[in-house]
């Protein structure tokens, strides 16, 4: 009897397992609803899932945290449903619904909910909940905006981003206004840029979520920090924000001196090494990275027989979401406290300037720089009997050419007027002397008047002829900022850069002038006795004497010439014309070839060297000497690297030499 009993248990459990997997689905489906769509505040709305499961006992449901916009009401409430519906995915199952009540306004996403069956197990997809409120009537959803922060645990002095966002938008939309109180204890700067536009896809349906306000917040206190609740409105609806708490924590030790929090680097250069009596040298101090950039405070130089005569200051920084991003440069003229009888070493010395790097968490520094500049004393300026070479008067100088008209685009509109009297008659097949005219509006177009420099320039003779170089020096530099490529100018200065032992410039002011003007002699034959002066004897060669312009004027002459000849030629098919259409193209090659041949002979970048240097074999700081050059040396530039040329001597040898001791031409 017992056997049979037992017998009768196991018949029923296999009953009920065959039972189970017959009305299990192979498949699960849901349906998730909501109802009503738009929830107006304050009431209740219900989401309803329908699965294609019809026991009860056969499933269970496991719900997602909720957001704080709703309340749960009721439920679930599992109860069957049939419907004869086409557009449902689901005919029959079994229908689980909740109740909730709408307690903020906006849109929201809850996540999907979990129906385990068997061995089966589906998640429904995410509900968005759109909760609005009645303005004039009309139920409308409001903006959901947010706080947006880089971190909300920041150092004193750190700067980083806070971002006013638009969350699940289904539009981009410009706010009528923004309301924002600035937290205390430190910088708050309205900045452009940060931040950008999300995207996400919910029940068939895009949300944008974007910033609406960007600003970079630098705590100048440590504490807890109250960033306060933030407003927008539009369209008589309006958002919020909800205040957010940020922990200001205190700088390292090491680096209370600077403040400077981010990732950085720092470089320097001293432009002179050689200065003459009261003569200046530039340092630049540069930083440059990612940081508080407007904030850190630089490393100040330490001078021995040096002061600051002036300091100046460029920032070329953008906002980033953890701080600024750029460069930060401090320019320093320097030079010697007093006038010397002999030749003194000055001395600056950039202390090492320290960062702390948040993402890291180490602290990271530069090295201490070293420059030792020399301190020569004023010359003596006597008039020398072998020194031949007197200054440029004005009117000379405003005779002579400033300008590459082969270089300047508008140049080559002078080919057009042939050009289109060719054309027209080619297409129209009638003459087109109407046209002419334009050759001459071009010209005049082109041809610009020459800015007034008489006054700097009377000047700077009368500080020449009276020994007052440095200011004869400075007026004909000014000058040259009106009118940079004036030959005379430029001539001018270079005696005067001679006979302040500026060699280098004067070279390099001389052969300036001689791009210009090379047929000038007199330029040629002061440049040849300040080489030999100097025994610069392998010098880069000089330009052709005829200046591209020539080939220029003879290559728009001849094309105008010979469009106007074949033109001619179509309507009067003579010998002579033939042959003159003939002779103005052999013209329009040979001047062309020429203007190409003289071009690119100037084409190649040179430079010459401004002071006694040093050639490296590789283009790094740290490395050693290859060999020196002579102050007034030319070379030619290759290429560059960072802060290097690659530069070739007269005699082949290349090398890398540092950017502030070239000067290029």
């Amino acid at each position: 009897m017992k056997n049979s009993c037992n017998l009768f248990h196991v018949l029923f459990i296999l009953l009920f397992l065959l039972m189970t997997v017959y009305l299990s689905p192979e498949e699960l489906d849901t349906v998730v609803l909501v109802e009503p769509e738009v929830i107006p505040l304050g009431n209740r709305f219900s989401i309803t899932i329908l699965v294609n499961v019809e026991n009860p006992n056969l499933f269970n449901v496991e719900k997602p945290d909720f957001p704080s916009s709703i309340r749960l009401y009721s439920g679930p409430l599992i109860r069957p449903f049939y419907e004869e519906r086409e557009s449902r995915q689901i005919s029959e199952g079994m229908r689980i619904q909740y109740i909730f009540t709408a307690v903020a306004s906006g849109r929201f996403v809850t996540e999907g909910f979990t129906i385990v069956s068997g061995d089966k197990k589906v998640k429904t997809e995410p509900v968005v909940l759109r909760i609005g409120e009645y303005i004039n009537g009309k139920l409308l959803v409001p903006p959901r905006i947010r706080w947006e922060l880089y971190s909300d645990r920041v150092y004193s002095g750190q700067t980083a981003s806070v971002i006013l966002k638009a969350v699940m938008q289904e539009e981009i939309k410009i706010f009528e206004r923004i309301k924002v109180d600035p937290p205390g204890m430190g910088i708050f700067e309205n900045v452009k840029g940060l931040g950008e536009i999300e995207t996400e896809t919910y029940m068939n349906s895009e949300f944008f979520s974007y910033p609406v306000a960007s600003y970079l917040y630098t705590p100048t206190r440590t504490g807890r920090v109250l960033l306060p609740p933030a407003y927008v409105y539009q369209d008589g609806l309006s958002g919020r924000a909800g205040g957010v708490w940020i922990w200001v924590d205190p700088v390292p030790e090491e680096i209370k001196e600077s403040g400077a929090i981010g990732d950085f680097t720092l470089s320097t250069m001293v432009e002179k090494q050689i200065i003459t009596g009261t003569e200046e040298s530039k340092l630049h101090i540069r930083i440059e990275g990612v940081g508080n950039l407007d904030y850190l405070k630089p490393p100040e130089p330490l001078l021995e027989e040096m002061q600051i005569s002036a300091k100046e200051e460029k920032v070329d920084i953008i906002p980033h979401k953890a701080g600024y991003e750029g460069v930060r440069e401090i320019i320093y003229s320097l030079s010697s406290k007093e006038e010397h009888s002999e030749e003194k070493k000055g001395r600056v010395s950039i202390p090492s300037f320290k960062w702390f790097n948040p993402e890291t968490g180490e602290i990271e520094k530069s090295q201490t720089e070293e420059y030792t500049i020399t301190i020569r004393p004023s010359p003596v300026y006597e008039e020398k009997e072998e020194f031949p070479f007197t200054l440029m008067e004005i009117e000379e100088i405003n005779s002579m050419r400033e300008k590459n008209l082969y270089t300047q685009l508008c140049s080559y509109f002078f080919l057009l007027p042939g050009t289109l009297i060719l054309g027209v008659c080619l297409i129209l097949q009638k003459g087109g002397k109407a046209l002419l005219p334009v050759l001459f509006i071009l010209l005049g177009a082109t041809l610009s008047g020459v800015s007034s420099i008489e006054e700097l320039v009377l000047r700077g003779i009368e500080y020449y002829n009276e020994g007052e170089l440095f200011k004869a020096q400075k007026c004909f530099s000014d000058a040259l900022e009106s009118r940079p490529g004036n030959p005379g100018l430029l001539f001018n200065r270079g005696i005067i850069n001679y006979r302040l032992d500026r060699y280098g410039e004067a070279i390099a002011d001389l052969r300036k002038a001689i791009l210009y003007e090379p047929s000038n002699m007199e330029l040629r034959e002061y440049l040849d006795w300040m080489e030999e002066k100097l025994s610069l004897e392998a010098q880069a060669k000089l330009p052709s004497f005829i200046h591209p312009d020539i080939f220029f004027i003879i290559t728009v002459v001849s094309w105008n010439l010979l469009c106007l000849t074949f033109t001619v030629f179509l309507y009067r098919k003579t010998a002579m014309i033939f042959i003159l259409t003939v002779l103005l193209s052999v013209m329009f090659a040979i001047s062309g070839g020429g203007l190409i041949y003289t071009a690119l002979e100037r084409g190649q970048e040179k430079g010459v060297v401004r002071e006694m240097s040093e050639i490296k074999k590789i283009p790094e700081e740290t490395s050693s000497a290859w060999f020196a050059l002579q102050e007034g040396t030319t070379v030619r530039i290759i290429s560059s690297s960072y802060d290097f040329y690659l530069a070739e001597t007269a005699y082949g040898v290349k090398g890398w030499i540092k950017k502030p001791v070239i000067i290029l031409y």
